[in-house]
């Protein structure tokens, strides 16, 4: 605005020198296109130039496409990644999870183990003694002639002792220890003085004597067995005589093959 002529002249100046020294460039760039190319023909360069372009810009698209694509594989590698570590790092908290049941199981299995052989050992051991206990009761039945014809009758069994019928075996050698008691004191009341009172000879048969008593033996007929032993009628309240009270034990004791048996080795003596 406040620019004097003498100045706008020398822009005026300055432009047409810049257009012509544009112009004479453009000449000379188009000369050196023209001689590379190989072809005069302007319209043809321009068409090829702008065709190049285009396919310049369509792969430059490309590969901003490819880049952007790869970004987002990139991406999806860096996510699997860390899926893959994390499964990893689940992977081995359950083999360590695995590993410790195992060992709780092995432990487990050993305690079970050494149980099973200390309840083996324990059976054979009660086994050990069962056959042992067995053995004595079978050795029991045979000195003491015990009738075994009973305790099979009862069981429907010749079998012999076993371990779920010894106790029935036991109760007859208690049955047979209480008749040969009784009649070990009956003959052991012959020798006892024939003026001593019913009373205390019913305690003597009976095997309440001092010494019996010190010894703590205690005479125990099996009334229930054999009910017709020792059959004491509740008619009769007067006290037994001496002679009624000796028949009476001898009812009980005189029908058993052991008072014979004892009887004829008092005599041998």
């Amino acid at each position: 605005h406040g620019a004097t002529p003498r100045q706008l002249s020398a822009l005026k100046e300055q432009k047409v020198d810049s257009g012509e020294e544009s112009l004479e460039a453009l000449e000379e760039v188009l000369e050196k296109i023209q001689t590379v190319m190989g072809d005069d023909n302007l319209d043809l360069l321009v068409n090829r130039f702008i065709q190049a372009e285009d396919r310049n810009f369509a792969l430059f698209n490309f590969v901003n496409d490819q880049n952007n694509e790869a970004e987002t594989l990139r991406k999806q590698i860096s996510q699997i990644q860390k899926q893959m570590e994390q499964l990893q790092l689940e992977s081995l908290q359950r083999e360590e999870q695995h590993r410790s049941l195992l060992r709780g199981i092995d432990e487990q299995r050993k305690e079970c183990e050494s149980q099973a052989e200390n309840l083996e050992n324990q059976a054979s051991a009660v086994s050990r003694i069962l056959d042992e206990i067995k053995e004595g009761v079978n050795s029991l039945l045979s000195k003491m002639e015990c009738d075994r014809s009973v305790i099979e009758d009862k069981l429907g069994s010749s079998a012999g002792i076993t371990e779920n019928n010894v106790m029935f075996y036991l109760g007859l050698v208690e049955q047979k220890t209480n008749e040969l008691l009784t009649i070990h004191t009956f003959l052991k009341s012959k020798d006892q003085e024939q003026d001593q009172s019913p009373a205390d000879l019913a305690k003597f048969l009976l095997g309440q004597t001092p010494e019996l008593l010190q010894q703590n033996l205690t005479i125990q007929p099996n009334l229930k067995s054999h009910p017709d032993k020792f059959s004491l009628t509740d008619e009769e309240e007067r006290p037994f005589s001496q002679e009624e009270l000796r028949r009476t034990i001898m009812k009980g004791v005189l029908g058993t093959g052991s008072y014979r048996k004892l009887k004829a080795q008092s005599a041998a003596l």
